[in-house]
């Protein structure tokens, strides 16, 4: 089994090989394939090293970023990885059981991110099957440009029926928010979208998520 970790990233070429390595470190042993999803237009890009793949792209905005990575992926789980995500020891190895003995077909796990109530209507880790990924064929919906983008995928999600939560599985989201981190042009630069993600998910609850 492979998993795909998508990782998009801008103008964070240190925090991001931090946090990349950790989890691949961390996974297990697990076969990794791990894609850095960069924006031609980061004045950054040059200083990522590249753990093992790096794609540039003409992206505006984090969801073209992830959709490129998603669609650069192999593995057989896709994993939504942010700079600011944290892991543990055999995360890959607990992914891998649930994928080979629990859970089957199209499926997303919705796990704990310590940050909101698990009850949230929100994938804010979202980890994907592959058949799932080829059913949507989006990894996020592509109106959008970042915010808003983690509610709709739990709504279209859910409206499948396809949504399984592991509660037990935490992968702490270390957000300026909580105080974890500092607040850096790249958030910055996502939470501008607020307004046009909220225009964008209200359009597509008033059609059915169609």
């Amino acid at each position: 089994m492979l998993i795909s970790l998508i990782h998009p990233s801008r103008g964070r070429p240190e925090k991001a090989y931090i946090t990349a390595s950790k989890w691949i470190r961390e996974s297990g042993g697990v076969a990794i394939e791990h894609i850095f999803s960069l924006d031609q237009s980061d004045p950054t890009r040059e200083e990522y090293k590249a753990l093992d793949k790096i794609i540039v792209n003409n992206n505006d905005c984090v969801v073209q970023a992830t959709n490129h990575g998603a669609a650069a992926s192999t593995g057989d789980l896709l994993v939504y990885l942010s700079d600011d995500f944290d892991c543990f020891p055999d995360w890959g190895e607990q992914l891998k059981h649930l994928a080979e003995y629990v859970h089957k077909g199209e499926y997303m796990i919705k796990v704990n991110d310590g940050l909101q109530d698990f009850r949230a209507e929100v994938l804010t880790v979202p980890i994907m099957s592959r058949p799932l990924y080829n059913k949507l064929g989006y990894f996020f919906y592509p109106e959008y440009k970042s915010m808003w983008v983690d509610v709709d995928l739990y709504h279209v999600c859910n409206r499948m029926g396809v949504i399984k939560p592991h509660r037990e599985l935490l992968f702490q989201h270390n957000h300026y928010c909580n105080g974890r981190s500092v607040k850096d042009d790249t958030y910055k630069r996502s939470d501008c979208f607020w307004n046009q993600g909220k225009e964008v998910y209200n359009r597509r609850l008033r059609r059915g998520f169609q």
